[in-house]
C-alpha cells in the first residue's frame, strides 16, 4: 500500500518509541519524512535507516520548548520538501522511573515535563511558519498531550 504516497510528514519525537515506529510506517507508506527530536543523533540514525530502505528522510534537532527551534524544524521541512502535509506531534519527555504515574509524579519532574508537552501541543501546529503549510485538511496527530487529558 501507499496510503501517504507523495505526502510530507514532520514527525516530532521521532528518534525512538512511538515516534520512530510512526516515522518508519509513514516512510513505508510513501511519505517523505522529517524526524525532529531533542536526540539529534537518534533522529539522524532513524533517517539513515529509512533512507537505506529506499525512503526519503532527514533527521534534525528539535527542542519543542523553544519557539526558535520549532520554527527551524518547520522551515527545514518546507525548504527541503516545499511544504508538509502530515504533522505527527509526538514530543514527550520520558523518565520511566519517575513519570509513569502522573498523579504521584515528583513535582520537579512534573515542572520539567509539563511546559514542554503543552508548548509542543500548542506551538508546533499553530506556529506562524507552519500555519501557511498546514491546511484544515492536514492530519495532525498529537500524542504528547494524551497523558494529561486523563489526569483530572
Amino acid at each position: 500500500m501507499a496510503r501517504v504516497e507523495g505526502k510530507v510528514a514532520l514527525v516530532t519525537g521521532g528518534a525512538s518509541g512511538i515516534g520512530l515506529s510512526s516515522a518508519r510506517l509513514l516512510a513505508k507508506e510513501g511519505a517523505k519524512v522529517v524526524i525532529a527530536d531533542f536526540n539529534a543523533e537518534g533522529a539522524q540514525q532513524a533517517a539513515a535507516e529509512i533512507n537505506a530502505q529506499g525512503g526519503e528522510a532527514y533527521g534534525l534537532f528539535l527542542d519543542a520548548g523553544d519557539e526558535s527551534s520549532i520554527r527551524e524544524a518547520v522551515e527545514f521541512t518546507v525548504k527541503h520538501f516545499g511544504t508538509f502535509t502530515v504533522l505527527f506531534n509526538n514530543v514527550g519527555l520520558t523518565n520511566l522511573q519517575k513519570d509513569l504515574d502522573v498523579v504521584n509524579m515528583d513535582l520537579m519532574e512534573w515542572d520539567r515535563a509539563f511546559p514542554i508537552l503543552l508548548t509542543s501541543c500548542n506551538k508546533i501546529p499553530s506556529h506562524r511558519s507552519a500555519y501557511f503549510h498546514i491546511s484544515t485538511k492536514t492530519p495532525v496527530k498529537t500524542t504528547s498531550c494524551r497523558p494529561f487529558t486523563f489526569a483530572g
